[in-house]
């Protein structure tokens, strides 16, 4: 099992996801894609954020590929984020759909989405975002290379993807 700090897909790399092994394995049928709630510290925004998952019935099909195992993730995810100093909530629409490919160095994990997204991470203002978390619609890839004590950035970023919601904004 392969842990994933970004998201709940569509992509949403919003929550801690386990993604199954069944997933990982290369498979034609549709596999359930768990996702769980959240928690975000104020490294994201001045606040520490919770999120909750309202509706999650993603799905995962994976595609072998020569440097990791690609998976497509589908399916409708909607989330409430809320602000736990002031309990000021918003729901956000983060269906997708986008791939994720974990590469075979077991840290980096690409992720393309062309739907809409919940986008979190502590360095998405160093890519011109408003905040650390973020509603997107539209196309975006992304590289994300995960610590061995479960913190990530974002080393690559690319597309003209709408941007939604400043979270952190909206939350204030």
């Amino acid at each position: 099992m392969r842990r994933i700090l970004a998201f709940l897909t569509g992509l949403t790399f919003a929550a801690c996801l386990v993604v199954p092994a069944s997933v990982t394995a290369h498979n034609d049928r549709q596999t359930p894609f768990p996702a769980a709630p959240f928690d975000l510290d104020t490294t994201f925004c001045d606040f520490p954020v919770h999120g909750d998952v309202l509706l999650g019935a993603e799905y995962g099909r994976s595609v072998p590929t020569p440097d990791g195992s690609a998976i497509f993730v589908t399916g409708p995810v909607h989330l409430r984020v809320t602000n736990m100093v002031n309990g000021e909530s918003v729901r956000v629409n983060a269906s997708g759909p986008g791939t994720i490919t974990f590469l075979s160095d077991g840290v980096t994990i690409a992720f393309d989405a062309s739907g809409r997204t919940l986008l979190f991470a502590p360095n998405l203002t160093d890519w011109g975002y408003p905040s650390n978390i973020v509603a997107l619609a539209g196309p975006v890839s992304l590289t994300q290379v995960v610590a061995a004590d479960g913190t990530f950035t974002f080393t690559a970023m690319s597309g003209t993807p709408h941007l939604l919601m400043d979270v952190c904004a909206a939350l204030s």
